[in-house]
């Protein structure tokens, strides 16, 4: 992929390294006895390019890294955020519709007419250069 300044931020802040380093910091404060939990969130990318590079499906791959995350690295929790990705886009297909169809009814009615246009353009990304 292209590899934006921000995504050098990312990947020098939120790495493996970094993430190491959080679970070791969550295992130390459960050894000593205050709450610290790590939950751990698979991408839809992610597990696909593990699953293609170990040669099984995709649904293979997310069970076994997320029994590998909670036995081997004491993460509490582990999500697939596919679910929360379809959410987010039927929101983003949603309100694409809604602006558009407000935007036409508005110039239908004409420039002097009653309805107001709707805040134009909507622009939505998954780059993390796009932040």
């Amino acid at each position: 992929g292209c590899v934006t300044s921000a995504e050098t931020v990312l990947m020098e802040q939120q790495g493996a390294e970094q993430f190491l380093a959080a679970l070791e910091a969550a295992r130390g404060a459960a050894a000593a006895g205050t709450v610290s939990q790590v939950a751990v969130s698979l991408s839809p990318q992610s597990v696909a390019s593990l699953a293609a590079a170990a040669g099984v499906s995709a649904e293979t791959a997310r069970r076994r890294l997320a029994a590998a995350l909670r036995r081997l690295f004491g993460a509490a929790a582990v999500f697939d955020i596919a679910e929360a990705r379809a959410v987010a886009l039927a929101e983003a297909a949603w309100e694409c519709v809604d602006r558009y169809s407000q935007r036409t009814a508005a110039a239908s009615v004409g420039s002097n007419g009653g309805a107001a246009a709707t805040p134009a353009p909507l622009l939505a990304s998954a780059c993390p250069g796009w932040v």
